[in-house]
C-alpha cells in the first residue's frame, strides 16, 4: 500500500489565485450576461486583462467557516463582505448580482467551472 502525502496548508498565494479564478469567471459571467445579442458580426476586441486588484471596493461573497475570510479582509481591505453557507449559494449571489466575486479553493473553483 502506498502512504499518501502530507495535506498542504492554504498560503497567501493559493489565495491569490483563488481570487484570480474567481475574477475571471464574475469577468465572463458579467461579459455574457451583457452581450444581449448574439452574432452580431463586429470584429471581435480584445478583453481587458482582470486581476484580484479590480474587485477591491467591491461586493465580496465568503464561504462560511473558511480561511477564505482572512484572505478576503487582506486582499480586499475596502469591499463590503457577504456570508454564504455553500458554493451553489455563492454561485446564485453571483448570478443574481448580490455580489461581484467570491473566493473559493481551486479544486472547487475547477469543478464549478467545468459544470
Amino acid at each position: 500500500m502506498k502512504k499518501r502525502g502530507k495535506s498542504r496548508k492554504f498560503t497567501k498565494t493559493d489565495a491569490v489565485i483563488a481570487a484570480v479564478l474567481v475574477a475571471l469567471i464574475a469577468a465572463l459571467a458579467a461579459g455574457i450576461r451583457l452581450s444581449g445579442k448574439k452574432g452580431t458580426g463586429g470584429s471581435a476586441a480584445q478583453p481587458e486583462e482582470v486581476t484580484y486588484k479590480a474587485y477591491n471596493g467591491r461586493k465580496i461573497g465568503i464561504l462560511t467557516g473558511t480561511n477564505m475570510e482572512a484572505a478576503s479582509f487582506e486582499y480586499f481591505p475596502d469591499s463590503e463582505y457577504f456570508y454564504f453557507d455553500g458554493y451553489p449559494n455563492l454561485n446564485a449571489a453571483l448570478e443574481n448580482g448580490v455580489i461581484d466575486a467570491y473566493l473559493g479553493d481551486e479544486p472547487a473553483l475547477k469543478s464549478i467551472h467545468a459544470a
